[in-house]
């Protein structure tokens, strides 16, 4: 089955992602744009917050930048890598090269133009360490304005954008030889033409659907024997908290004897007032006590919250996971306490 998400910008003013979370499968957001104003380079002032929040709700995202060919690719290629880079950009988040201004390419041939497509990608595939970006452009440019090659851009997957609500290929728009059926990605609507689609929280927007191949390779979505142990927060912490609690339990045998003020005779009476008293102060301060090793070790931290997304955080899940085995496979069974 595609997957389904929307493109956002600025122009999207007020924005719910929250609320949309249920009804996308990813979020591509404008990051930054090729023309210059007041001597600098465009940056989306929408990017940042919403980007975070993204990571937050672990909705899969990607940040395109608007090409406008008329300058150099590489200049414009250093700046969306500057501004993503410090928005933490991290393993599994997407790029996309918005390839489309037919005002910015005038007077440019189109080998030119693949040629300025061919240096950007390449560098932003280096600095980001990305095995493929996603070039998105419509079917009248990509024949027109860029010649109708063969083949799509080196280390490039195809988004296409044709709104229409039968496909990308109906007539009069024939199908790119380069470009496979289904597309990689297709933007099936604008907003207001093609297959519009009201999302809640983010209204009638740009949006596309994505084969389950093409959600794979963007999104390193490649399952692994660890990640499918551990595939969030809670999970991980239960699980730390449940060998905690195995691996103290005779030291925690210890502190209720001398905490709990409910021996009879050297023995704790478990139905005692003061027993059960210490017994929420000590499940308390081990709950707490779990949270603050684990965000010691996590290294995923953004801001004060642990980002199950982030690389930090799947590195060290890897790493405590074998830790986790090792302490089980020492441990003595357990048995129920009185």
């Amino acid at each position: 089955m595609p997957r389904f998400g929307p493109d956002i910008s600025h122009h999207q003013k007020t924005v719910n992602l929250t609320r949309a979370k249920p009804h996308v499968d990813f979020v591509f957001l404008k990051a930054t744009d090729g023309i210059v104003i007041d001597g600098a380079m465009f940056v989306d002032q929408t990017f940042k917050p919403r980007w975070q929040q993204l990571a937050e709700l672990g909705i899969p995202r990607g940040a395109y930048h608007y090409a406008r060919p008329n300058s150099s690719p590489a200049t414009q290629a250093a700046h969306f890598i500057s501004v993503v880079r410090q928005n933490e950009f991290r393993s599994g988040d997407a790029t996309i090269l918005d390839m489309e201004d037919v005002k910015a390419s005038k007077g440019m041939s189109a080998s030119d133009l693949r040629a300025w497509v061919k240096r950007w990608v390449a560098d932003v595939r280096q600095a980001l360490d990305l095995r493929e970006v996603i070039f998105y452009t419509g079917i009248p440019y990509w024949t027109g304005r860029m010649g109708d090659p063969p083949r799509l851009p080196t280390g490039c997957i195809g988004m296409v954008a044709r709104y229409h609500k039968r496909g990308p290929y109906v007539r009069p728009l024939r199908r790119p030889a380069a470009w496979p059926d289904p597309p990689a990605i297709w933007q099936f609507t604008d907003g207001t033409n093609g297959r519009v689609t009201n999302i809640p929280g983010i209204g009638k927007v740009d949006c596309s659907e994505m084969t389950e191949t093409a959600f794979d390779a963007v999104f390193g979505h490649e399952e692994d024997d660890f990640m499918a142990l551990f595939k969030n927060v809670n999970e991980f912490k239960a699980a730390v908290r449940a060998v905690v609690k195995d691996e103290v339990k005779d030291e925690v045998d210890r502190i209720y004897k001398a905490l709990a003020r409910g021996e009879i005779d050297g023995q704790v009476v478990a139905t005692s007032t003061h027993f059960q008293d210490s017994n929420r102060g000590l499940s308390r301060h081990i709950h707490d006590e779990v949270d603050r090793i684990y965000r010691a070790l996590a290294r995923g931290e953004v801001d004060g919250q642990v980002v199950a997304t982030s690389t930090h955080f799947q590195d060290s899940n890897r790493h405590l996971a074998k830790l986790l085995e090792d302490i089980a496979a020492r441990l003595p069974e357990s048995t129920p306490r009185p």
